[in-house]
């Protein structure tokens, strides 16, 4: 029985064994079939032999991520929500270049791109890209000629038109490029809708390239406006007669704003004189003489060239005892309690007693800046001295608005600080408005006309004076011009105490009651119309001259600007001198009695030029209205 159990227990075993054979051979053999059908579906890639054209710009379309592989486990470098974010992007940097491309064994066709801010760099399907027309040539500014701002780079191509790792063709980190002219001869717009310039250097064309629009202006650059005033200044040395020629300074002048005069080829002595004096102000010195360094380019020692050296020869200030002087001006009260500007002259106005403080503010040197702000603060403000004065039975006090435009008018006109000199050869107005028991009406601003508040000139031999009448000054010029200097009208001018001829014909039109002045008048017409008529519209007329801006040479002011056309004689031309004969502000009757007879009339000498005026004049259409 034993044997028997024995026996089974073995066929047993024996019968489990092989079952457990026949599991794990076929297990096996189902695992490498499984490999075989795996290995038989793996998906491959293979690159094209294809060259990319590089210049070609790819923008992505939304549709696909990047991988950094096309196929098997893969990475993500661009999400597809990054990719979404970069079709809808106007940045430059969110372009791409594809540089490689190839295909997958099942046919799927994939770029290797690189954005071109190199950011992201990897594989795309191809429908998650498309190529784009990057740029689009755009109309050049309207005036090609400009400046460069806030920039030394330079490029090859417009930024953004293509990828380019070296696109950047040079930066002049050391050089002024802000302080030189650029010509555009080119203009694209990129992806990123801005536009860009070709431009090139007028001073130096090796320097050239693209750059971008905002960049370029037209208004000249602080860098470019100082090296023309560079090109445009007198270089002064400054030295102390007295001292054995001691350094007193030196700086560069523009004299008439860097302009020659007319056809001059050299600075007018006046306007150099002007320049360097405008500078000496609070110096404690004054202009003695000048000596050109360079004899050879200037045609004389004091009408420097544009670049020329000048020493200037100078003498400390001695005479402090230079004294201010006033035109005190009373403004009219009209309806509602306000102020206008019709002032009347404040002859014999009762004023307190100045301070020995007081009266030092008063007088300097005569090229010291006189402080008007000092002045008004310690004399003429509430409670000062000459804040409330008495004239014509009637009490005035001071009028700080309407006084300080009169003194910025003067500063402006003059074209530098105001100085002693200034305020003791031309009166300064100073406003006064009638006091009334109403105290709201002493806190209200004058309304006024401020053209009527350039002072008309005159001297003083007082701290304070008070300005004559245009009847006063008329009846003046005409008794010199008739009877103290017969007929000679530069002394009846100074009589007078205007400054130029053309105030005197505004004066004459106010005293229209002064008897004789037939003789005067017809002389400062005559006058005012031949100063209006200067060499430069004479050589305009000889020359034909054509747009060309030209300014009168005396500053009287009879003829400010104009443009100057061929003229011929013909009636398209007219204008041209019609223009100037405005500025002398005759009337058309007055200037034709004028011209009759007067074929020397200003500086029109030539037959010719006399002929084209008189034809102007004479016709029936004449008007300067």
């Amino acid at each position: 029985m034993q044997s028997s159990l024995k026996k089974s227990l073995y066929l047993g075993l024996a019968a489990l064994s092989f079952a457990s054979v026949a599991s794990v051979t076929a297990n096996s053999s189902n695992a490498n079939a499984a490999k075989k059908h795996a290995a038989a579906k793996k998906v491959t890639y293979k690159t094209t032999n294809k060259k990319l054209d590089q210049s070609v710009v790819f923008k992505s379309t939304g549709k696909n991520a990047v991988y950094n592989k096309p196929v098997g486990k893969r990475s993500v470098k661009a999400s597809l929500s990054d990719m979404k974010s970069k079709a809808n992007s106007k940045s430059t940097n969110d372009l791409f270049m594809a540089y490689q491309e190839g295909h997958t064994s099942k046919g799927v066709h994939y770029y290797k791109v690189v954005s071109f801010d190199q950011k992201v760099r990897g594989f795309v399907y191809n429908k998650g890209v498309a190529k784009v027309d990057n740029s689009q040539d755009v109309a050049q500014p309207s005036n090609t000629t400009g400046y460069l701002t806030t920039t030394n780079r330079f490029f090859n191509q417009a930024y953004g038109v293509q990828f380019h790792n070296n696109n950047l063709k040079k930066e002049y980190n050391g050089m002024n490029i802000a302080a030189d002219q650029f010509t555009v001869s080119k203009a694209v717009k990129v992806n990123n809708d801005q536009t860009y310039y070709y431009v090139t250097d007028k001073n130096n064309q090796l320097i050239n390239g693209w750059v971008n629009s905002v960049y370029f202006s037209n208004t000249i650059t602080p860098a470019a406006q100082k090296n023309l005033d560079a090109q445009k200044a007198v270089h002064v040395k400054v030295v102390d007669k007295n001292n054995a020629g001691a350094l007193v300074s030196s700086f560069d002048v523009q004299p008439n704003g860097g302009s020659y005069r007319g056809k001059d080829t050299n600075y007018n002595q006046q306007d150099f004189k002007t320049a360097v004096e405008n500078q000496l102000i609070n110096t404690g010195y004054s202009w003695d003489s000048v000596q050109s360094n360079d004899d050879s380019k200037a045609p004389s020692m004091d009408q420097p060239r544009q670049g020329d050296n000048v020493t200037v020869f100078v003498t400390k200030n001695n005479n402090s005892n230079v004294n201010a002087t006033f035109n005190l001006q009373g403004l009219s009260l009209v309806a509602s309690g306000a102020y206008y500007g019709n002032p009347v002259s404040l002859n014999g106005a009762t004023l307190n007693a100045l301070t020995d403080a007081q009266q030092k503010e008063l007088s300097g040197y005569a090229n010291d800046e006189f402080n008007i702000n000092s002045v008004i603060n310690d004399i003429f403000a509430d409670g000062k001295a000459w804040n409330t004065i008495n004239a014509n039975n009637t009490t005035y006090v001071f009028d700080k608005d309407a006084t300080l435009a009169a003194f910025n008018q003067e500063a402006k006109d003059l074209g530098h600080k105001v100085t002693f000199a200034d305020v003791n050869k031309t009166q300064l107005p100073v406003y006064y408005r009638v006091k009334t028991n109403n105290s709201s009406d002493q806190n209200k601003p004058s309304q006024f006309d401020q053209g009527k508040f350039v002072p008309n000139g005159g001297s003083a031999q007082n701290t304070v004076t008070t300005q004559s009448s245009d009847q006063d000054k008329v009846s003046a010029a005409v008794k010199s011009f008739n009877t103290d200097s017969k007929g000679n009208l530069s002394d009846a001018l100074r009589a007078s105490t205007y400054s130029t001829t053309n105030d005197l014909l505004a004066g004459m039109k106010k005293a229209n009651n002064v008897q004789n002045n037939g003789d005067l008048l017809n002389a400062v017409q005559k006058d005012v119309l031949s100063k209006a008529l200067t060499s430069d519209v004479n050589n305009a007329l000889a020359d034909n001259v054509t747009d060309a801006s030209h300014t009168t040479k005396d500053g009287s002011g009879a003829l400010n600007h104009f443009n100057v056309q061929a003229f011929n004689g013909d009636t398209t031309s007219k204008s041209t001198l019609i223009n100037a004969l405005k500025g002398t502000k005759l009337d058309a009757g007055t200037i034709k009695g004028l011209v009759d007879g007067n074929s020397s009339l200003g500086n029109v000498q030539s037959g010719d030029n006399y002929n084209n005026l008189k034809a102007v004049v004479d016709d029936k259409s004449f008007t300067l209205d």
